[in-house]
């Protein structure tokens, strides 16, 4: 009984840290495509304030 605990134990903790690792590339690419917005939000401003200026 003490072994299967331990074996579960065990199979919990790969899992969290598997669990762990996925969200942590999620987190990545959010800030990427985060990143991505803002670039093409300063991009599209500045033709908007090349635009108002001709």
């Amino acid at each position: 009984m003490i072994v299967g605990l331990i074996d579960h134990a065990d199979r919990l903790g790969k899992s969290a840290q598997a669990g762990q690792q996925a969200l942590s590339e999620q987190i990545e690419e959010v800030a990427q495509l985060q990143q991505w917005a803002v670039n093409a939000a300063l991009e599209l401003q500045k033709r908007a304030d090349a635009a108002a200026r001709s």
